[in-house]
C-alpha cells in the first residue's frame, strides 16, 4: 500500500471548529456584545460588563496556555481542589450578576434578587462538585471540560435561546446563540480549571474514556444537576411558603 493513501484525508471543517474552544469563546464574545450592546437600559444589571469580563479572561488565559504553554501556581492536591471549587462556584456567582429578570434586580432563576440567589445553589453546588469529581476520576483535559460544560448548556439553550432565536428574523444569530450557551457554562470549569492546572488532575493512571462516554457524562451530568435543582427550588418554595417570608 503506498504511503500517500495513509492519513492523507484532511479533518473537515465542522470537526476543526468543534475542537477549537477558542472559536467558540470568540463568537460567544461577540453575541455578549451585541446583547449588551441592544439590551433595555432598564432590564440591565448594573453588573453587566462583567459577562464580556469573564468571556474576555477565559479567552487570554487559553491563550496564554496554548501560545506559552503557561503554567499554573504550584498547589498540592487538597489545595488544587479547594481552589478550582471556590473559584468555579466564584465565576457562576459574577455570571449571575449579570442576568435580570426584572427592573432592579439581579440573577436568572428568579425575579428577586435573594430569591434568585438562593435558588441558583441548587444547580451551582451539584455542578461544580460533580465535575471536579469527573475531573479527578477520569483526568479530563482542558477540551474534555469544556465539552462536557458545554452539554450541559444543552438543556437551557435548546430549551430556550436557540427555539427563540431561529424561529424569527434574528435566525443568523443562531450559531452565536449556541455559542454563547455552551461557553458561558464552560467558563464556570474552565476558568478555574486554568488557574489550577491540569497537570494536577494527572496523578496515578489515566482511565481511557472514547468520545461517546465522555458525551455521555456530559448529558447525564446535565440531567442530574437539573434535577437537583428542581427539587431545591421544589424544598425553598415550600419552606419559604413561595418565597413569601421574605
Amino acid at each position: 500500500m503506498s504511503l500517500s493513501t495513509v492519513n492523507t484525508q484532511k479533518p473537515k471543517v465542522w470537526w476543526y471548529v468543534f475542537k477549537r474552544p477558542s472559536l467558540w469563546i470568540i463568537l460567544a464574545l461577540c453575541f455578549s456584545v451585541l446583547m449588551q450592546l441592544s439590551g433595555t437600559p432598564e432590564w440591565k444589571s448594573p453588573f453587566w460588563f462583567l459577562d464580556i469580563l469573564l468571556l474576555l479572561c477565559l479567552l487570554v488565559g487559553l491563550w496564554l496556555k496554548e501560545r506559552f504553554n503557561w503554567q499554573s501556581i504550584k498547589l498540592s492536591r487538597r489545595q488544587a481542589a479547594a481552589v478550582f471549587i471556590i473559584l468555579s462556584w466564584l465565576a457562576s456567582m459574577l455570571y449571575e450578576l449579570t442576568l435580570s429578570e426584572s427592573p432592579g434586580n439581579m440573577g436568572g432563576f428568579h425575579d428577586k434578587t435573594r430569591q434568585s440567589f438562593i435558588l441558583a445553589q441548587g444547580f451551582y453546588i451539584p455542578f461544580v462538585l460533580l465535575s471536579y469529581f469527573l475531573i479527578r476520576k477520569y483526568h479530563f483535559s482542558f477540551r474534555d471540560v469544556f465539552l462536557i460544560a458545554g452539554l450541559v448548556s444543552l438543556y437551557e439553550a435548546l430549551q430556550y435561546g436557540v427555539p427563540g432565536t431561529l424561529f424569527s428574523p434574528l435566525f443568523f444569530l443562531t450559531p452565536l446563540v449556541l455559542a454563547y450557551y455552551v461557553v458561558v457554562y464552560a467558563q464556570f470549569l474552565t476558568l478555574p480549571f486554568l488557574v489550577v492546572g491540569e497537570i494536577l488532575f494527572e496523578q496515578g493512571d489515566k482511565p481511557r474514556l472514547s468520545w461517546w462516554h465522555k458525551v455521555l457524562y456530559g448529558l447525564v451530568l446535565g440531567i442530574t444537576c437539573w434535577f437537583i435543582a428542581g427539587l431545591w427550588a421544589t424544598a425553598m418554595t415550600t419552606i419559604f411558603n413561595g418565597f413569601g417570608r421574605f
